[in-house]
C-alpha cells in the first residue's frame, strides 16, 4: 500500500518536472512574441518600445529563474524518491527474510513439541513399567520376608538344640566322673539337687573346671529349661553348627564358653 502511493507520488513529480521543463524550452525563445509586440506598436515611439521590451524580458528573465528552481527543487524530490524506493525495497527484503525465519522458526518449534511429546510419552510408558516391576519386587520381597522370618525361626529352634546338645555333653561327662559311690544319682533324684551335692561335696573341682553358679543353672532340666522330655538332644550336629550356636549364645550367656570348655578338657 505504501509503495504504491510512493509510485503515484514519484509520477506525479515526473510530469509535473516534464512540463516545468517544456515551460523553460517556450521561454527561452520569446523571440517571435517580442517581435509581434514590435510589430504591433510600430508606430509608438522606439524608446517606449525599446522600455516595454526591457520590461518583458526582465518579466521573462524573473519567470525563468523562478521555473529553474522549482526544476532543482524537483529534481532533489524525485532523488530523495528514488532513496526512498530503494529502502522500501530493502525494507521488503528484510522483511521477507524475517517471514521465513519465523516460518522455519515455527517449525523448528513443532517438530520440538512432537519430540518432546514421544518422549513424555515414552517415559510415561517407562514409569508404568517400572510401577509394575517394582509392585513385582515388593511382592517377592514380602515372600523372601516370610521366608526369612520362617528361617530365623528355625534356626533359634536348632540353635536351642545345639544349645541342649552342648549341656548334654555336660551332663555325660559329668556323669561318667561321678558315676560310683554316693556320688552317683539316684534315679529319683532331681538334676539341680544331684549338682548342688557334687558341688557341695567337691568344691575345688567345680572351681577347677570354672562351673559356678550360671553355669550350674544351664545345666538344670525340666520345664523352663533346654531339656523338657528328657536328657538326650535331639540328635549330634556338626561340630561347625555348634561352634555358631555357641558364638551367638555367648553374646548373651557368657557361660556357655565354660561349658563348652569343659567339655573338651582333658579329665585330671
Amino acid at each position: 500500500m505504501g509503495s504504491d502511493k510512493q509510485m503515484d507520488s514519484k509520477s506525479t513529480a515526473k510530469l509535473f518536472k516534464t512540463r516545468v521543463s517544456q515551460h523553460l524550452e517556450g521561454v527561452e525563445t520569446p523571440s517571435s512574441s517580442a517581435s509581434s509586440s514590435i510589430s504591433s506598436s510600430s508606430r509608438q515611439p522606439l524608446a517606449a518600445c525599446k522600455l516595454r521590451a526591457k520590461e518583458q524580458n526582465a518579466t521573462v528573465v524573473a519567470s525563468l529563474r523562478s521555473s529553474r528552481a522549482v526544476l532543482d527543487v524537483l529534481t532533489q524530490l524525485e532523488g530523495r524518491m528514488d532513496s526512498q524506493d530503494r529502502q522500501i525495497r530493502e525494507l521488503q527484503a528484510a522483511n521477507r527474510e524475517l517471514q521465513a525465519a519465523t516460518s522455519e522458526l515455527q517449525a523448528a518449534q513443532q517438530a520440538t513439541n512432537r519430540e518432546l511429546q514421544a518422549a513424555n510419552s515414552a517415559q510415561q510408558a517407562t514409569n508404568r513399567e517400572l510401577q509394575a516391576t517394582n509392585r513385582e519386587l515388593q511382592a517377592e520381597h514380602r515372600e523372601l520376608r516370610g521366608r526369612v522370618d520362617m528361617l530365623a525361626s528355625q534356626s533359634a529352634a536348632h540353635g536351642l538344640v545345639l544349645l541342649r546338645y552342648v549341656a548334654d555333653l555336660v551332663h555325660q561327662k559329668l556323669e561318667q566322673r561321678f558315676d560310683s559311690g554316693e556320688d552317683s544319682r539316684p534315679p529319683d533324684m532331681q538334676y539341680s539337687v544331684w549338682l548342688a551335692a557334687l558341688q557341695a561335696r567337691h568344691p575345688q573341682y567345680f572351681e577347677q573346671h570354672h562351673l559356678d553358679a550360671p553355669a550350674i543353672q544351664l545345666l538344670h532340666k525340666g520345664r523352663g529349661t533346654l531339656f523338657h522330655a528328657g536328657n538326650l538332644a535331639a540328635h549330634q550336629p556338626p561340630q561347625a553348627h555348634a561352634d555358631a550356636a555357641l558364638a551367638d549364645a555367648v553374646r548373651e550367656q557368657l557361660a556357655w564358653n565354660t561349658l563348652w570348655a569343659f567339655v573338651n578338657s582333658p579329665e585330671r
